[in-house]
């Protein structure tokens, strides 16, 4: 597997963990993205660009080419049973210098990122064998089904070089199992664990814009890697002396607008900003992105965060039967709403931090959603439901008050937001929207239920 970027080159967004799933159906995970062979931004099949600026080449290495499979039988897999059901794999991979390369570019230069593997083929009755970096896995296909993404898993920390580069290297193991042995059914490269002494880089917090975005909406905003508290910059455009796409946005502060309307601009094109950053010493630090032209041909839906509890101590409880956090989400529409690829978070620079399962709200419905998800082997469930059907958030609400947001399916648009935090929060009681749309405290929540005056 190749990592690459450089610093100074099209920078992605630095906490933006991106999950991949190998996938030639429709059956992708929420939160993941899929790669098929169709894929081809690279000019090879199985090479393809993703929404956080990151890309993924798949290489086959030795007497073998590239396969996929999609098993038809039911894997329980944890949060992402869809990523399970279908795999890439380098067939006729039974010789220790055979297997796959990836290609992953758009990563800081010299830095460390922790990278997950799962590998499992539930159709494969024989053991496999691989070294990934030389770290020796195994699995069985007789085996029972993994039942979470702790299961049949590698963890690795690759380092890129000073052009951004860190290779992953996937072979068949020894002693090698009697068919092929190279196997990948999902893909996960994490935030940094270590950035090189000294980084500076811009950041932009986000990296999509829509067709139908009017001037002057807001897109996101810069902020410096490796300041320090108080410290200010000013930022500009700069020409770079490269081809760049800069007329169509403008700089205010530290966030970015759109200066003109995309709607003539293709979805999915790729624009080029070059942002020079300034601080009070004159240090100077360049930096180049690329956005991304989306389509948005559908209204925007009126979804709201109606009303919260951050600090329950046991006046609601959970189907469960204990007292843990609860967003009640509002659709205001006369027409039924699909949750499905919508996220909340309580963090703004992790907008897909929890991905709403496929539930449907009702016209003028509600929808209660809670905290406190389980932790499964050092991982917090994402998809997990209650016995009373509930589905659980994978974060907790701070009573001192933070940034809390439903974000659309795109990972751009906040459908409904309350920021920069809301006000520090009390036992046993709700904050949310009264009848006139105004933000208050209630000493009888009413999850699940229009609210009171407040």
């Amino acid at each position: 597997m190749f990592l690459s970027g450089v610093s100074n080159a099209f920078n992605s967004l630095l906490a933006a963990t991106l999950k991949v799933d190998f996938n030639q159906s429709p059956k992708t995970p929420p939160a993941w993205e899929a790669l098929s062979e169709e894929d081809n931004d690279l000019g090879r099949p199985w090479s393809k660009r993703f929404s956080n600026g990151f890309s993924v080449e798949v290489l086959p290495v030795g007497g073998v080419y590239l396969d996929s499979r999609d098993r038809t039988i039911s894997i329980e897999g944890g949060p992402a049973p869809q990523m399970w059901q279908d795999f890439l794999f380098a067939n006729g991979s039974v010789d220790r210098n055979q297997g796959l390369d990836f290609r992953i570019t758009g990563l800081i230069a010299s830095a460390t990122y922790p990278v997950r593997v799962w590998s499992f083929d539930s159709g494969s009755r024989l053991s496999r064998v691989s070294t990934w970096n030389q770290q020796t896995y195994s699995f069985d296909g007789r085996s029972p089904p993994p039942k979470s993404l702790s299961q049949n898993m590698i963890l690795l920390n690759v380092v890129a070089d000073a052009n951004g580069v860190a290779i992953v290297k996937a072979r068949v193991g020894t002693p090698p199992g009697p068919a092929h042995n190279v196997f990948i059914n999902g893909l996960e490269i994490g935030d940094p664990i270590h950035l090189p002494e000294g980084s500076n880089l811009i950041l932009l917090s986000s990296s999509i814009a829509y067709q139908n975005d009017p001037p002057d909406t807001q897109l996101g905003s810069f902020s410096m890697l490796g300041s320090i508290p108080d410290q200010t910059f000013a930022y500009e455009f700069i020409s770079a002396g490269k081809k760049n796409d800069n007329e169509f946005f403008k700089i205010v502060d530290d966030q970015l607008f759109t200066a003109k309307q995309l709607t003539g601009i293709p979805a999915g094109t790729l624009l080029m900003l070059h942002v020079r950053s300034t601080d009070e010493n004159l240090q100077v630090v360049e930096t180049g992105f690329q956005v991304r032209v989306v389509r948005d041909d559908t209204a925007r839906s009126p979804i709201l965060i109606n009303e919260f509890m951050a600090n329950n101590e046991g006046i609601h409880l959970d189907g469960d039967g204990k007292a843990v956090d609860w967003i009640e989400i509002h659709n205001t529409r006369n027409e039924t709403v699909n949750l499905r690829g919508y996220s909340l978070t309580d963090d703004s620079n992790i907008p897909n931090k929890w991905m709403f399962p496929p539930i449907h709200i009702p016209a003028g419905g509600y929808l209660v959603v809670y905290g406190g998800a389980p932790v499964v082997d050092g991982i917090t469930l994402s998809n997990y439901q209650d016995a009373g059907g509930h589905f659980h958030f994978n974060f907790n609400l701070k009573d001192s008050g933070e940034f809390l947001a439903i974000v659309n399916p795109e990972g751009h648009r906040l459908e409904s937001v309350i920021e920069p935090h809301y006000p520090s929060q009390f036992a046993d009681i709700s904050y949310g929207l009264n009848r006139n749309g105004e933000r208050n405290y209630f000493i009888y929540p009413s999850p699940g239920k229009n609210n009171g005056k407040g």
